[in-house]
């Protein structure tokens, strides 16, 4: 029996891999707290980096990373104006005088700050690929077609190379807790300061506190989550997530797509009449059955039997 061999190398794999980044992302951006307090983020998570390694029987997916950018915060803080009130005293032989009124806290907000962490908070991914071959049937054929007519109009069925995880690691970084550390770092004084000058507040509140309190508002990451759970419609974690993506976003690009029935001789008008001839031969065209992939140290191999 007759076969047909295709494959892609180590490198195309890659550049593949960088193409298909482009389409793993998301994005969001929202206000949390109210009154006094008001925190406003940008969000959002992309690939970078990685590399496709080939290996007898087994390809890897090496140190992918996920990067959190942007990450944007804009935290304000407004403390209620506070004034010593107006004391008028009459001086004899002088007349009324007044202690003029002083008042702390009056601007709107007292305190605001901007953290930016985009591109230096990030997990990483690495994974074991397999790859399997699943038959495409094109949606744009129609019942009455025959394989020519499939052929003229360009909308032949194929074979396609899908790409899957197997297994994976993921290096998590707890988010809240950087960005809570981040503020407090910023931020510390400035709140320890507020503290100290509002009368009693030190022994109801302390700057731990404020911080710890933070850490556990900062629930805008599950929402990041669910924004990414809602555009892939699914409800894994979230390298798992981006892993899957990454892998139905590799398989949408084809990498290999053999058409079937493979047009084994071609012929065209171009050709026809660079040739001087005034036909077109008729194509011939080769059913193929029985696909297997075979990966090597080099490259990505996909075999299959030519049918009659």
């Amino acid at each position: 029996m007759s076969h047909l061999t295709v494959a892609v190398s180590e490198a195309g794999l890659n550049e593949q891999l960088r193409a298909v980044q482009e389409n793993v992302a998301v994005e969001i951006e929202g206000t949390i707290g109210g009154g006094g307090f008001e925190l406003t983020y940008t969000l959002g998570v992309s690939l970078e980096e990685g590399t496709v390694d080939l290996r007898p029987d087994r390809f890897d997916l090496d140190e992918l990373d996920v990067v959190y950018d942007p990450v944007r915060f804009e935290a304000r803080i407004d403390i209620p104006e506070l004034c010593t009130p107006t004391v008028c005293v009459d001086i004899p032989g002088i007349g009324e005088t007044c202690i003029p009124q002083l008042c702390v806290f009056e601007a709107d907000p007292d305190i605001s700050f901007d953290l930016d962490l985009g591109g230096i908070v990030e997990s990483e991914v690495s994974a074991l690929l397999a790859a399997h071959v699943e038959y495409f049937e094109n949606p744009d054929r129609t019942p009455g077609m025959t394989d020519l007519d499939a052929y003229d109009d360009d909308v032949l069925d194929a074979w396609h190379v899908v790409i899957e995880p197997v297994t994976f690691d993921v290096d998590v970084i707890d988010l809240a807790d950087t960005i809570g550390n981040a503020l407090e770092a910023e931020l510390g004084d400035e709140v320890q300061f507020i503290v100290d000058a509002i009368p009693g507040a030190s022994e109801v509140v302390t700057v731990e506190g404020v911080f710890d309190l933070l850490r556990d508002t900062f629930d805008v990451f599950d929402d990041l989550q669910e924004a990414i759970h809602d555009e892939f419609e699914t409800g894994t974690s979230l390298g798992e997530l981006l892993l899957f993506e990454l892998a139905e976003q590799f398989a949408r690009t084809r990498p290999i797509a053999i058409p079937t029935p493979f047009p084994a001789a071609a012929d065209d008008a171009e050709t026809a009449a660079e040739e001087d001839r005034e036909f077109v031969f008729v194509p011939v065209l080769l059913p193929l059955e029985r696909p297997r992939v075979e990966v090597t140290e080099e490259e990505l191999i996909v075999g299959l039997d030519v049918g009659v």
